[in-house]
């Protein structure tokens, strides 16, 4: 099993929290709107976009339905690219397969009993 530093799991944490942060604003929505939406505090908000706080995949999803955007643009691959050389391209290779994971990640959420919209079905 390949290993990942300390540095590129921060790295990943504080480049989810910039596309949370970049997604909140496009919406108009407040930390503290976004924070009432997904029953966390306003501060926790602010922790997870400056990528102090790590933020569970189940908090990602309802964050992703309330900023109505798709789960997987909260995520970025290439950020732990730079340390692992066989995950380079992982997203493009991905990409063909992209509603097939879509589907897995969503029926894992699903059984969590959390409804995730897809944007053609809106």
């Amino acid at each position: 099993m390949a290993e990942i530093s300390d540095d590129a799991i921060d790295r990943f944490y504080a480049d989810i929290g910039r596309r949370i942060r970049d997604a909140r604003v496009d919406s108009g929505a407040t930390q503290a709107q976004l924070a009432a939406r997904v029953a966390m505090t306003r501060s926790s908000i602010a922790n997870i976009e400056a990528g102090r706080q790590r933020v569970p995949v189940h908090v990602l999803a309802l964050i992703s339905e309330v900023l109505k955007v798709e789960l997987v643009a909260l995520f970025s691959l290439n950020t732990l690219d730079e340390e692992h050389s066989g995950l380079v391209g992982l997203s493009e290779q991905l990409e063909g397969e992209l509603s097939t994971t879509r589907d897995f990640v969503e029926g894992a959420i699903a059984q969590l009993g959390i409804s995730v919209q897809r944007e053609e079905e809106q």
